[in-house]
């Protein structure tokens, strides 16, 4: 007892002293970890310790590198997004890295964790909740779908009038990776300021273009293929912000009674003549949170990854914390392949939760 004992106490003495001593100036390197499918909790005497594994992306200056991991430690290492990442150094290199974290509840206070890696050519990513190897260049073209962009450098104005939609399509990459793209076409209306020409679409895309939703947008080949914009609180890290629909311009405007699909068309003249402010507002998220009267609504849903629409603007996908302020709002959670879920709240105040149920399509045979 009285060694094991002296062992606890000295096991103690050393994690105090790898506490606060460290300087994150001497740690030149960056890891995320983007899952934690490994890991166990210990216990001895009061004294925990942390066993986990699983896959991490490290960046060195310029090069990056797909890495695999293990550790024992005395804290958890937790999976982080990528622009909060842990600062690192070699002990062993290409074999065991140093891993600095914040103390929690202390600015200035680090404490390091010595981890086991295995490094690999290619990145790694996390795609529909699975972790995926791809090559550099692969990963070149994934990080700039989900950049973060200004709105402002998206003129016009695009919204759906009706869309048909094909069977989900997986596509393989060099690196044998498999990518989930929705397939899409039909027909919609293109805003420039006061101009308004209807157009015919088909695209392939990480996220659904919803009809009766304005999204700005802009040429990337003139009338021939246009760069759609996801906006919202998770434009960032959380799928693509971007999908492209190839076009074919109409002279015509096309006219919509709600629920009822195309009834009609009308000459761009005639549209703007009848409609002097033709160009629908731009889309907006809530009210940034600077506001002292903001509430923070936490929105899940079963199953996750579902659109989330307030008062008719995209601002994420569940699971998200969203800003609001106090009053009645019109929550849509949009998934494809289950019904929408609609709901009108009054929000009073504080933290609050909404959780939705979706429910799945009926087949059509199935009546």
């Amino acid at each position: 007892m009285r060694v094991m004992s002296g062992f606890v106490a000295i096991l103690a003495l050393f994690c105090g002293l790898a506490r606060g001593e460290q300087n994150p100036a001497d740690y030149p390197m960056t890891i995320s970890i983007l899952d934690q499918p490994s890991f166990m909790t210990h216990s001895m005497y009061g004294t925990y310790s942390f066993s986990a594994g699983g896959h991490a992306n490290l960046q060195d200056g310029d090069a990056i590198y797909a890495v695999d991991y293990g550790y024992d430690c005395s804290f958890r290492l937790v999976p982080n997004p990528p622009n909060t990442p842990y600062r690192a150094k070699w002990s062993k290199p290409q074999m065991r890295l140093k891993v600095l974290a914040s103390v929690i509840g202390s600015q200035n206070k680090f404490e390091e964790c010595e981890i086991r890696t295995s490094l690999h050519d290619g990145v790694y990513v996390r795609q529909a909740g699975q972790t995926l190897l791809v090559t550099k260049a692969e990963f070149d073209t994934w990080k700039e779908e989900r950049k973060q962009r200004d709105p402002a450098d998206y003129p016009l104005q695009i919204s759906l009038i009706e869309e048909n939609t094909s069977p989900s399509m997986t596509i393989t990459t060099p690196s044998g990776a498999t990518l989930t793209r929705l397939q899409a076409s039909g027909r919609g209306n293109l805003y420039a300021g006061r101009e308004a020409h209807g157009f015919e679409f088909t695209s392939t895309c990480g996220f659904t273009v919803y009809p009766k939703r304005n999204y700005a947008a802009r040429w990337i080949v003139p009338e021939q293929k246009l760069e759609v914009l996801r906006t919202g609180a998770e434009q960032n890290f959380n799928g693509p912000n971007i999908c492209v629909l190839t076009t074919a311009m109409k002279q015509d405007v096309y006219l919509t009674e709600l629920g009822s699909g195309v009834t009609g068309t009308v000459s761009s003249e005639e549209f703007a003549r009848e409609n002097r402010e033709s160009a629908p507002p731009a889309p907006s998220a809530p009210p940034a949170n600077q506001d002292t009267n903001v509430i923070k609504v936490a929105v899940h849903s079963q199953p996750e990854g579902a659109d989330i629409e307030v008062d008719g603007n995209y601002v994420g996908s569940t699971p998200s914390t969203i800003p609001l302020t106090p009053g009645h709002h019109g929550i849509v959670l949009r998934k494809r392949g289950f019904e929408d879920w609609e709901r009108q709240i009054q929000f009073m105040g504080g933290e609050t939760q909404v959780q939705a149920d979706l429910e799945e399509k009926k087949s059509a045979d199935s009546h």
